[in-house]
């Protein structure tokens, strides 16, 4: 034997003497090792557990576990006085008391040992909620400063702060009452018209579907509906019609006449530039294949003597058809918000979307055994599909479209 063999049979002797490569509990240590290599000594300690749950006299993750305990435990005291510093990060101090309070449950729950209870302090209770009540002034004294603005973003933002405030210390001071007020003074009063149609008439009410939809997409949206009120367009389809507007006038009215559409803030119109739409397309091609058909029989003797009948191929040609059908339908959207009160074009995209079929079959392979592989594979799919309506992949077009559509309206009003 070799000295290279020796050294791989010893080499695997090795491993297997000490198991800990092959087993779970060995494989936690390893990876509470390279934890505490991170300097991650909460999640180091996790890891020790876990093993420590397997082989509880595993004696690897013992010593480490005894070593990472008082690491963590004093990180978490350092950080706790950094942040009490930084009038800053009351968010942070008060995640460091929470991570420490996390930890102390889990050395407490995994009874290894009591060791912990040498460097932690006897009660947080007092320094934590000093950490919350500067936690929910800073939020709180944000919120109002927001609120000073007057504007329905800034009162979005306030109630977020407000939120945060009550999070950490309920029913602080004012929250919330200041909480109900900028909900109401947040949301914003929208109406969407029907889309006008500039791209094919034969789909006329296309316009009016697309913006139902959207209107429906968006109530069921909760991150939008509690934020965005949608006025239903009928109700100022009358005051339109008196100014005479288009929906896709509407910039170019007055000032003052837009302005007395009342409790709508903007308005939403489109467009559907384009609708393009390519009727299924029936193609083929003629291929040229080599198939073998049976002739004949011939017998032959085996190496014992015993006789065989096998079957005589000839190989003769044959033409197929590879069917294609295609087809295609796009659509092109432009989407404007308008502010009511001054008339202007605040935000405003372009939407695309396309939907595209394709069949392939094969005719002709009936019955025949092809020469090549690759043609014998065509027997899979002999087969025409039924080929979904033009009307059909309009439909799945224009979800698509007002999925983008919504979407954008949802980052806007976030």
């Amino acid at each position: 034997m070799n000295k290279n063999k020796k050294y791989i049979i010893l080499l695997f002797c090795l491993l297997i003497s000490s198991c800990t490569f092959f087993t779970q509990y060995g494989r936690d240590y390893k990876r509470a090792h390279n934890q505490y290599i991170e300097s991650d000594y909460d999640k180091a300690i996790q890891y020790c557990i876990k093993s420590l749950k397997r082989k509880p006299d595993f004696k690897k993750s013992l010593k480490m576990y005894e070593e990472l305990v008082p690491l963590a435990i004093e990180s978490h005291h350092y950080n706790i006085e950094k942040y009490s510093n930084s009038p800053n990060s009351p968010d942070k101090l008060v995640e460091q008391f929470e991570k420490l309070f996390s930890l102390i449950r889990s050395l407490k729950e995994a009874r290894i040992s009591k060791s912990y209870e040498l460097y932690i302090k006897s009660d947080y209770s007092k320094e934590y909620n000093i950490a919350l009540e500067n936690a929910a002034s800073h939020h709180y004294n944000k919120g109002i400063d927001l609120m000073s603005y007057n504007e329905k973003r800034k009162y979005k933002a306030a109630y977020n702060e407000f939120i945060l405030a009550n999070n950490y210390k309920e029913n602080y001071k004012k929250v919330k009452d200041y909480i109900k007020e900028c909900k109401q003074n947040s949301i914003f009063h929208i109406t969407i018209m029907d889309f006008e149609n500039n791209a094919n008439s034969q789909y006329n009410n296309l316009g009016n579907s697309i913006s139902n939809k959207l209107v429906s997409d968006l109530s069921k949206t909760s991150s939008f509906s509690d934020f965005v009120n949608i006025v239903d367009r009928k109700k100022i389809e009358s005051i339109i019609e008196q100014f005479k507007l288009s929906s896709s006038g509407l910039v170019d009215a007055p000032q003052n006449e837009l302005g007395k559409i009342k409790d709508i803030d903007h308005m939403i119109t489109g467009d559907i530039n384009k609708i393009i739409i390519n009727e299924p397309n029936h193609t083929y091609d003629r291929i040229k294949i080599q198939h073998q058909i049976q002739i004949g029989e011939e017998t032959i003797i085996n190496a014992d003597s015993t006789e065989t009948t096998q079957p005589i191929y000839g190989t003769y040609s044959k033409y197929i058809k590879k069917h294609q059908i295609e087809a295609s339908v796009s659509i092109e959207l432009f989407l404007e918000i308008i502010d009511v009160e001054t008339s202007e074009i605040i935000n405003s995209e372009i939407f695309n979307s396309e939907i595209s079929y394709t069949d392939k079959w094969t005719t002709g392979l009936e019955g025949i055994d092809p020469v090549d592989h690759t043609i014998r594979l065509l027997k899979n799919n002999t087969t025409k599909k039924s080929d979904p309506s033009i009307e059909e992949m309009l439909q799945k077009a224009t979800n698509k479209v007002n999925h983008k559509m919504k979407n954008h309206l949802i980052k806007f009003y976030n």
